[in-house]
């Protein structure tokens, strides 16, 4: 498991030794600090909401704004992670991402 934000890391690490869990978890950027290259499936749940898009205080007053938002009408870090993502999969490997319902059709 992966996050770039300190605090996720600390709150997963929590959650994993609440919940009896062997997880290594890694502070990186995308998979610049991922020295894997055989993963079965990537899941992904990256920032995906356009810096023009409308949120209601109740997102924007809880969630970090780097995990919101992205460049590139909010494609950007799909375009990335499956982009690195290649080098990280087995031959049959897959990728899951949670994604924005405005971009079901890219």
């Amino acid at each position: 498991m992966s996050d770039i934000s300190n605090e996720a890391i600390t709150q997963a690490n929590i959650n994993a030794k609440k919940n009896d869990l062997d997880v290594k978890v890694i502070q990186s950027d995308l998979f610049k600090k991922i020295n894997v290259n055989d993963f079965d499936v990537i899941v992904s749940n990256p920032p995906y909401i356009s810096y023009d898009e409308k949120l209601s205080s109740s997102v924007l007053d809880f969630e970090p704004h780097n995990a919101l938002f992205a460049d590139d009408q909010g494609l950007y870090f799909y375009k990335e992670i499956i982009k690195q993502a290649k080098s990280k999969l087995k031959e049959n490997g897959s990728l899951y991402f949670e994604i924005n319902p405005f971009h079901i059709d890219w």
